[in-house]
């Protein structure tokens, strides 16, 4: 999807927790293309400038709450925006290896309206707090291991607490490199990699590729064993 033009709009508004008190230090999220992020004032205002008219999905975080999402239909005569901070859900999240292992210090994030992230202990557990409901994606790193990722749907309601364990498989780098059809070197160029026989990709290129240097060459730091798809 190609990147939004540059607009003339502002959209404004302000962060309130559940006791209507300001909320100053939250991070508050559009999904613009791309997604575009602003911390709020000590009085609960942000403003989010070069926007185009359009309807805006508006979340926010601080701390272990949440607010949003809320629709906002942004135009040259709109109101400003109030999104209401709540206890976010959280996320059990298990890492293991192929033996069913529990792996230590793996990097878990839970990708979603906000992302959150953490890592397991000794047990292989890490419990993400403060996450948006409806769909993300968790995904799990550990040295020497290809990355997994895996589809989840954060209930509503209070107190959820949904949990998913992903298994991780040593992996191998990929090396590179992109050109043009003249061979000329490609600088900055995004690549990733997926497991090619994937009913669907969970791979985001923002957050999942690398990037190839001034000579072309990239490298994917490992991949798991199999048939995979470079792109």
């Amino acid at each position: 999807m190609a990147d939004d033009p540059e607009g003339t709009l502002l959209l404004e508004g302000q962060v309130i927790d559940q006791g209507d008190v300001p909320v100053g230090g939250a991070i508050v999220r559009i999904d613009a293309n791309p997604p575009k992020e602003v911390t709020t004032e000590a009085d609960g205002s942000f403003a989010l400038e070069d926007l185009v008219g359009r309807t805006y999905t508006i979340t926010a975080a601080a701390g272990d709450e949440i607010g949003g999402p809320v629709e906002h239909e942004l135009t040259d005569e709109s109101d400003p925006v109030i999104v209401r901070m709540r206890d976010g859900a959280a996320v059990r999240v298990a890492v293991q290896d192929e033996a069913e292992n529990p792996i230590e210090g793996a990097g878990v994030s839970v990708r979603g309206s906000i992302d959150r992230s953490g890592e397991t202990g000794a047990d292989g557990l890490a419990l993400v707090q403060g996450v948006s409901p409806g769909h993300a994606v968790v995904t799990a790193e550990g040295d020497g291991y290809g990355p997994a990722r895996e589809a989840l749907y954060v209930p509503t309601h209070a107190g959820a607490e949904p949990s998913v364990t992903l298994t991780l498989r040593e992996g191998a780098p990929i090396r590179g490199r992109v050109h043009t059809a003249s061979g000329d070197p490609v600088r900055g160029a995004r690549v990733v990699a997926e497991d090619a026989s994937a009913m669907f990709s969970l791979v985001d290129p923002d957050r999942d590729g690398v990037v190839t240097g001034a000579d072309g060459r990239y490298e994917i730091p490992a991949t798991p064993a199999g048939n995979v798809r470079v792109t």
